[in-house]
This record gives C-alpha cells, structure tokens and sequence, in this order.
C-alpha cells in the first residue's frame, strides 16, 4: 500500500481512507489533518464503526 495523496481534500482523505480500509485494512494520508475542515472527529467515529 503506498501513500494516497489527498492534495489537502478533505473529500478525497475520507473517501479514500474508507476505500483503503475495504481492501487493505490499513490506510495511509499524506495529510490527514484536512478532514478537520468538514468532520473533525471523523477518524473517532470511524473506528467506532469499525470495532
């Protein structure tokens, strides 16, 4: 898995970390911090959802 670039989307960053997570179960943001501009807890809720 290499990194995804979000190009500091946040649509791109939670979009992508789900899609990620379906197929590697991992995932890796250049800059996860640009999710904050529309849900800022959004990897809390997340891995909530995920457990």
């Amino acid at each position: 898995m290499s990194q995804i670039t979000t190009f500091d989307d946040h649509r791109i960053a939670m979009a992508f970390t789900i899609l990620s997570l379906a197929a590697f179960k991992k995932y890796d943001l250049d800059n996860a911090k640009c999710v904050d501009i529309s849900l800022p807890n959004f990897f809390k809720y997340f891995s909530e959802i995920t457990k």
